[in-house]
């Protein structure tokens, strides 16, 4: 029962609920299950789009809309195996509380597979722009966002084949368990080869191959690094007759597990903004959020 660690978060909850808990010190008596319970009153306003004061202090994004209820909700991390009873152990910390208070906000039984640990703030956000070199088939299609990235690591020789370029497309898809998924992802092909005919025709080739138009029902997004946006666009739709909705944005860097978020046409100029947001870990633990524009 003596305080171990205190974050500043847990800091505000216990002095509204008028509880003093000092490090080192022994909490009173019923602590664990009194800022459990404000904790999951607080998820509960928040899911419902009516945060109260406390909820509001501990939110990092803007309040979900009113009134909207939702037909199914999982957790996930380390809380959720006190929430769905795959751990029983107390750890010495809020989870085990805070996993019983949470589970009657459960609704529709538990995922599958759980997430034994999340981090908050570990998000980095990188803004870049794609321009004169992208291919959009028509730009009602933007915006685009939360699409995850799915890296195709193609060799970087002189030339490319078909085949092996189709091959490594699927094998992106399978390192993150996506052949089943039907959602739009968003496909970077890693590649810095001679933008010969050849090689971008073995390039567009290879993607038709993979992503047939009734794999998915949204537009094949394309990200290269490459100013070969509009080039592999073009011949998908005119050499390879390709009929799906076609982005084909370029001058981005991306990388596996980052998701991108991809804007409107800027009024005026032939250029979209896209927002790249990455998870990011170094040697003191993850970073914080950081914004750059390039």
């Amino acid at each position: 029962g003596r305080v171990a660690r205190l974050e500043a978060d847990g800091a505000r909850v216990a002095r509204r609920l008028g509880l003093r808990l000092v490090p080192g010190e022994v909490a009173p008596p019923g602590t664990e299950d009194q800022m459990a319970t404000a904790l999951a009153g607080a998820l509960r306003e928040a899911m419902a789009g009516v945060p109260g004061e406390m909820a509001g202090e501990l939110m990092l994004t803007e309040p979900l809309p009113a009134g909207a209820e939702p037909d199914r909700v999982t957790f996930s991390g380390g809380v959720s195996e006190y929430v769905y009873g795959r751990e029983p152990r107390h750890l010495g910390d809020l989870g085990l509380a805070l996993g019983q208070a949470l589970a009657p906000l459960a609704r529709g039984g538990p995922p599958p597979q759980g997430i034994r640990a999340t981090a908050i703030g570990a998000s980095q956000f990188t803004v870049q722009v794609s321009g004169d070199t992208m291919w959009l088939s028509r730009p009602e299609l933007l915006p685009l966002r939360g699409l995850p990235v799915v890296q195709a690591r193609l060799d970087h020789g002189a030339s490319l084949d078909p085949d092996q370029v189709a091959e490594a497309i699927a094998e992106g898809f399978r390192r993150l368990d996506l052949e089943r998924d039907s959602r739009t992802v968003a496909l970077a092909l890693d590649w810095s080869g001679p933008p010969a005919h050849t090689n971008l025709r073995a390039l567009a080739q290879g993607v038709a191959t993979a992503l047939p138009p009734g794999r998915a029902p949204g537009p094949l997004v394309l990200v290269f690094g490459q100013d070969i946006g509009r080039l592999v666009g073009e011949l998908l739709r005119h050499e390879l007759g390709m009929d799906r909705d076609v982005v084909s944005i370029d001058g981005i860097e991306v990388g596996e597990l980052d998701f991108i978020d991809i804007g409107e046409v800027l009024e005026g100029r032939r250029v979209v903004p896209v927002v790249v947001k990455s998870l990011a870990f170094g040697a003191d633990g993850p970073r914080g959020i950081t914004a750059q524009e390039e």
